[in-house]
């Protein structure tokens, strides 16, 4: 279900996978660039749970989402930190964490962690679908607003610092949307990106160009009542957001 590529090359791969290359690395593991399992992985975790998002700290560290609650025999809550060699990182204490799945996570420049999922809440916060995170794990609460009425699939920063979600949410902070928003970084909903009607089904995945056009993938079939074929691409700059 997700990729991310480590500086030295490395590929750190999560999904429902219980062998890799016919070696028992249930749910997560780490390739060469040569497609070879990476010895240097072994201290990696044993999960109970499918991984559905990983991404890479400037640090190393791998930051591992999913539905997964129990680590090598300990409770954990749908969201890990991996010390570089694949070791649990104990400096990394999400609580309570989110009642439901994770399916998406962005490390943002400050080193906070932008977390989205099927949640609908998160640590008893009340909030739903989308939370910002310290970069020990604590909630953020200076992020602000209610979340997605929905899963957030999707998590993508533009270089202004807006933050762009998918998914198969139809509101925002209360505020109808099409499966897909563009929030300031405080969390509020950015009144400068009209998508019109959005997409009539799931965002799974968001890529930025250096254009800043902005290409969503889904199960959408129409984008704003216009023919879509799970592919679109639309504005990216402000007041944008045309197909």
């Amino acid at each position: 279900f997700s990729m991310a590529r480590q500086r030295n090359g490395r590929i750190v791969v999560g999904g429902a996978f219980l062998t890799f290359n016919g070696e028992n690395q249930p749910y997560i593991a780490r390739v060469l660039p040569n497609g070879l399992k990476d010895p240097e992985f072994n201290a990696a975790p044993a999960l109970d749970g499918r991984v559905f998002a990983v991404a890479i700290q400037p640090d190393g560290k791998l930051l591992v989402g999913g539905e997964f609650t129990n680590a090598n025999g300990a409770p954990v809550s749908r969201l890990i930190r991996l010390n570089t060699n694949g070791a649990p990182d104990a400096s990394f204490a999400v609580g309570a964490g989110p009642n439901d799945s994770i399916r998406a996570i962005h490390v943002l420049p400050d080193g906070k962690i932008l977390v989205g999922g099927s949640f609908t809440d998160y640590a008893s916060s009340g909030r739903s679908g989308v939370v910002r995170l310290n970069a020990d794990g604590s909630l953020d609460a200076t992020f602000v607003g209610t979340g997605a009425e929905g899963a957030v699939l999707a998590i993508a920063r533009q270089p202004d610092g807006n933050i762009l979600l998918g998914g198969d949410f139809t509101a925002y902070n209360n505020t109808e949307r099409g499966r897909v928003v563009r929030i300031l970084p405080n969390g509020s909903i950015d009144p400068g990106m009209n998508f019109g009607l959005g997409a009539n089904s799931f965002v799974a995945d968001i890529v930025i160009q250096a254009d800043e056009k902005v290409v969503l993938g889904g199960g959408f079939t129409e984008f704003d009542a216009r023919s879509a074929a799970y592919l679109v691409r639309v504005l990216g700059g402000n007041n944008a957001g045309s197909g």
